[in-house]
């Protein structure tokens, strides 16, 4: 699932196009986890308590049941990526809830690592 944010205007060119100044993408926290965890970075990273690590040069954070990737659009300040991954929130009430502050519930690290089966 995506949701994108914002407005852009395609440039000249043979096929014009653009990309949007942020792009939130919700996939099961199990698809592809081998490969986004592959970078170690998400040990040592982590933002409300939810490990983020990187994949394609964009942030991705990991939840109990799901994996939040931002890209950002061009001419798009480079912090924005990790200052939406800090306001995520829930956009349904299916449990568990997340306001815009407080922690994010993370998956197990041995998930992560790949010492235990992830289940979604």
């Amino acid at each position: 699932m995506s949701f994108i944010y914002g407005r852009c205007t395609p440039r000249d060119g043979g096929e014009p196009s653009c990309a949007p100044p942020v792009e939130i993408q919700v996939s099961p926290l199990c698809s592809h986890l081998d490969v986004v965890a592959a970078s170690p970075i998400w040990k040592r990273r982590q933002i409300r308590g939810a490990p983020v690590g990187t994949i394609d040069s964009a942030p991705v954070l990991f939840t109990i049941g799901a994996q939040v990737k931002v890209y950002r659009g061009e001419g798009t300040d480079p912090g924005v990526p990790l200052r939406v991954l800090r306001a995520l929130r829930s956009i349904n009430r299916v449990p568990p809830l997340v306001g815009s502050s407080g922690r994010i519930p993370a998956p197990p690290r041995a998930v992560l690592l790949g010492a235990r089966p992830c289940r979604s």
